[in-house]
């Protein structure tokens, strides 16, 4: 019978996917809303600097 084996790189993503998860349930994200407010200035930023050129 087929016998898998496994993948270091899909074992560490896997790790890191259910770490992440972990995180988020204990509440240690980054707020979504902050995270857009800060790359919405950033593209702003770069739109004037871009038009006064």
């Amino acid at each position: 019978m087929y016998e898998p084996k496994s993948d270091p790189f899909f074992e560490k993503l896997k790790a890191d996917v259910l770490e992440g998860a972990a995180s988020l349930d204990r509440g240690e994200g980054i707020p979504a809303a902050e995270v857009y407010a800060k790359a919405r200035a950033l593209i702003d930023k770069i739109e004037k600097e871009s038009a006064e050129e």
